[in-house]
């Protein structure tokens, strides 16, 4: 186990479900999503000041769009938020059936720009024959959807290696880690191998982040006591393991000044944790002895 100093940001802001953590090297604030919400916000760290958007319906992600534009993958398409203005415009719909229980959840910028989001069965619903789950991971490259992994259960924890020559994901119900390698050019993927699987005395994998030593980190929820945040290094060895005062850390994300702190969203909402506790659904940060990589800008 490792000891920080963790410390909760945004003052009293409370998600129902945290999620999408994107840091703006630009702007020097956070971003995140409350997926039950359906909203996205925006913290100023330092001083607690916090902004709201609603959108026209739950988001699985957020991205940083440029030029003062986000792009969030919802339900029923993916759109293209004005933050000055408020303005959102639909850009496209989803690529999957919109009357079924498919929904996106994670969700992550490669570092050309292209915009990587999983799709899963709110059932977790998986084909009676085969084991293997209804969900699909897209590549939107300039707005155009490719499948690009097909049989997933349930999509978490993508992330690009600092190098670009890696991609990650991981199965939250099956606590398996997969690492595959990636064309940064042509956005295409090798053939996938288990990369890590999370020991069954902790929790199971949510949203993840890469650092620049080639570290995968990585929120787990509902371990045996509380939530933890885990670091395994670029060979697939666990070593640090991150206490945290709750049971659902959602997702993490690099920022500050240096990239040299970690940011956690979180889970409130009563209906998975019973009754709260005065911590649940908040965001926190921790200072951490590595240095994660700038958030690309998406180019839809």
């Amino acid at each position: 186990m490792s000891s920080f100093g963790i410390q909760v940001v945004g003052g009293d802001l409370r998600t129902m479900l945290g999620e999408s953590p994107v840091w703006s090297s630009e702007e020097q604030c956070l971003y995140l999503i409350d997926a039950t919400r359906s909203c996205i916000h925006r913290l100023d760290v330092d001083t607690t000041v916090s902004e709201r958007w609603d959108l026209p319906s739950a988001p699985g992600c957020v991205a940083l769009g440029g030029d003062g534009t986000l792009i969030a993958a919802c339900e029923d398409g993916v759109y293209r938020l004005t933050t000055a203005t408020g303005a959102i415009e639909r850009v496209v719909g989803v690529p999957y059936d919109p009357s079924s229980d498919l929904k996106f959840n994670d969700g992550r910028t490669d570092p050309a720009g292209r915009l990587w989001v999983g799709s899963y069965s709110t059932s977790f619903t998986t084909d009676p024959v085969t084991g293997r789950g209804l969900g699909t991971m897209y590549r939107y490259d300039h707005g155009v959807a490719t499948a690009v992994i097909d049989g997933l259960v349930t999509a978490n924890g993508t992330a690009f290696s600092a190098d670009r020559t890696r991609m990650f994901r991981a199965e939250t119900l099956r606590r398996e880690i997969y690492v595959s390698d990636y064309d940064d050019t042509t956005g295409t993927l090798g053939p996938e191998s288990l990369f890590a699987t999370v020991p069954d005395t902790l929790g199971k994998p949510d949203g993840a982040a890469v650092d620049t030593q080639g570290g995968y980190w990585l929120a787990l929820i509902t371990g045996p006591e509380n939530g933890t945040v885990v670091r395994f290094d670029r060979d697939g060895v666990l070593d640090m393991v991150i206490d945290l005062p709750i049971r659902m850390p959602t997702m993490v994300a690099f920022g500050g000044p240096n990239l040299g702190r970690l940011y956690i969203t979180s889970l409130g909402d009563p209906q998975y944790i019973g009754t709260p506790d005065p911590l649940d659904g908040a965001v926190f940060a921790v200072d951490v002895p590595f240095q994660g990589i700038a958030e690309p800008i998406c180019r839809f």
